[in-house]
């Protein structure tokens, strides 16, 4: 039997991003009648970007990130 061990972070997003996981939740929530919580959505988010092939020395601020993931928003 896996032990699934996880550990507790506090972030800070933007309320704008922060209304885009709330609507994630809904939308999960009606489509299969349970909701997927907020962290599962951000650890998901962590891993695709584990799979990327960055150069975090590269990675000065949040907009050469954006920039290096072509997110420029």
């Amino acid at each position: 039997m896996k032990i699934d061990k996880k550990e507790q972070i506090n972030i800070r997003i933007d309320p704008e991003l922060n209304e885009r996981l709330n609507e994630v939740v809904r939308i999960t929530k009606r489509v299969n009648k349970k909701k997927i919580k907020k962290e599962i959505i951000v650890e998901t988010a962590i891993l695709l970007l584990k799979t990327t092939k960055l150069n975090f020395f590269e990675i000065k601020n949040k907009e050469s990130l954006l920039e290096i993931l072509g997110l420029n928003i």
